[in-house]
């Protein structure tokens, strides 16, 4: 009776022991533990980061940086309000065709956006200011917030002939803010003004920076003594902005003094220049400039009769004239010229001359 009864006790521990061996197996690991021990994965977003970072930069004024960050975020995002901030950097920094592009993109995506009306009217002005009529997603050219007839828009120099003037000089390329709605929505005509706006800027001679080389000549006349002369020689020439220039000049330069070359003096010698000139563009692309300069010259020069004299001579001169350039960087230049040479043992005069330059930017 006694052996029976350990055997029964036995056998119902052991089926205890398989029940729950086999709840244990059926039973789903805990969620908990499950994610407990699963490793922290966390995926960043490029895109979003890089858009965070344009905005703060925007925030701060740099525009610039701003660009960067935004290139950078619709490489991979879709997101038209990126578009949107790009645009307006690119309308700070007076890109005006690529804030155009954009605007247009954020408001065929979003044309009932909170802001879109502001954006529809800055893409109005825009389009307007640069020879799109203003008739496309911006509205009509007649719209609100636009440019009086005689201001400039944010990407004018301050040199620059108001096309809206009637007494500014008649051209028959595309203008800014000439209104002309037949170009509006003309895709090649877009394309080419695109074109020509990114010539121009990259052009050192018209609306952009870098150096350009040059020849020129010289002809000149005096006031007294029946003093004439000449020069020649290369310059070489930096814009730092869409109107100033800083060059400067080296070659030879030859006095003449009386008819009778056996009498009368010849001096001839080295010449080195220093100068400022101002552009004012006569279009919107700057391939006709008025030019004002300003040049201070020092004269190194010999005199060819028996005594070989030496004269240092100091020669300031102001020139006025006008340049066309054909292309993005070969220029042509003729100007007028007054001269004041001043030197050891030279009577002091005044001179009136021109000049013919040739110039390459690079």
């Amino acid at each position: 009776m006694s052996s029976w009864r350990v055997s029964l006790r036995t056998t119902a521990v052991a089926a205890i022991a398989l029940s729950t061996a086999v709840s244990a197996q059926a039973q789903p690991p805990s969620r908990q533990r499950t994610m407990a021990n699963a490793p922290n994965v966390v995926h960043r977003d490029p895109a979003g980061d890089a858009i965070t970072l344009g905005r703060t930069r925007m925030a701060k004024g740099d525009y610039s940086g701003a660009l960067e960050a935004f290139d950078a975020a619709l490489r991979t995002s879709i997101d038209p309000t990126v578009h949107r901030d790009r645009g307006l950097c690119h309308e700070q920094l007076a890109h005006p065709f690529p804030a155009i592009d954009d605007f247009r993109i954020y408001l065929t995506a979003l044309p009932d956006a909170p802001d879109a009306e502001d954006i529809r009217n800055r893409l109005n002005q825009l389009e307007t200011a640069n020879g799109l009529g203003g008739t496309g997603t911006g509205g009509t050219s007649t719209g609100v917030n636009q440019t009086s007839p005689t201001s400039k828009g944010n990407n004018e120099d301050p040199f620059a002939i108001d096309p809206n003037n009637p007494n500014a000089r008649n051209t028959t390329e595309p203008s800014a803010g000439s209104g002309d709605r037949a170009r509006a929505g003309n895709y090649d005509q877009e394309l080419a003004l695109n074109e020509r706006w990114d010539e121009a800027e990259a052009s050192p001679m018209r609306r952009g920076t870098g150096l350009s080389f040059g020849a020129y000549g010289r002809g000149f006349g005096g006031s007294t003594g029946g003093v004439t002369g000449y020069g020649t020689g290369a310059t070489l020439r930096g814009a730092i902005g869409p109107v100033s220039t800083i060059y400067g000049e080296i070659g030879y330069i030859a006095y003449n003094a009386g008819s009778d070359p056996a009498t009368g003096e010849r001096e001839g010698g080295l010449t080195l220049g220093l100068g400022y000139e101002a552009r004012i563009r006569l279009n919107q692309f700057a391939s006709d400039a008025l030019i004002i300069a300003g040049v201070l010259s020092y004269e190194r020069v010999t005199s060819t009769n028996a005594d070989h004299a030496v004269f240092n001579v100091f020669d300031p001169r102001v020139k006025f004239g006008y340049r066309h350039i054909f292309g993005a960087g070969l220029g042509l230049e003729l100007a007028g010229e007054v001269a004041q040479p001043l030197g050891t043992g030279t009577n002091t005069l005044t001179t009136f001359g021109g000049t013919l330059a040739i110039l390459v930017g690079f």
